[in-house]
């Protein structure tokens, strides 16, 4: 699960790289964040299907003694599935609404800030 998260996160990253190029990257931006809502929403529908046990890892970041702890279980397989699950609606339909935005620079930071999980 947690590769997966990770998989999906690198993919949230590699659209709001895309981002940057502004309204010639507009399909490819959109595109991706499907895939990554659609990569993180099957792997949390897997974690909650399977019962799987929950998965915890501590990444070397912040403080030297403390790290970032990261954990899914459950609950947070559940909130996942819900949120990514409507990231990826909500990113195919972008595909066809952005292309008859006059000045997408405007939403398109917002869109990425609001697609990708907290």
């Amino acid at each position: 699960m947690l590769s997966a998260l990770a998989a999906g996160l690198g993919l949230y990253a590699g659209a709001a790289l895309l981002g940057l190029a502004g309204r010639r990257a507009l399909s490819p931006v959109y595109l991706t964040a499907a895939a990554a809502g659609g990569v993180i929403a099957l792997a949390a529908l897997w974690t909650l299907a399977a019962a799987a046990a929950p998965v915890a890892t501590v990444l070397p970041l912040g403080l030297p003694w403390l790290g970032a702890h990261f954990r899914v279980d459950a609950l947070s397989a559940f909130f996942l599935l819900i949120v990514n699950g409507a990231a990826v609606p909500i990113s195919v339909y972008a595909l066809e609404y952005g292309t008859h935005d006059d000045e997408p620079g405007r939403v398109l930071p917002f869109y990425i800030r609001s697609s990708s999980p907290p």
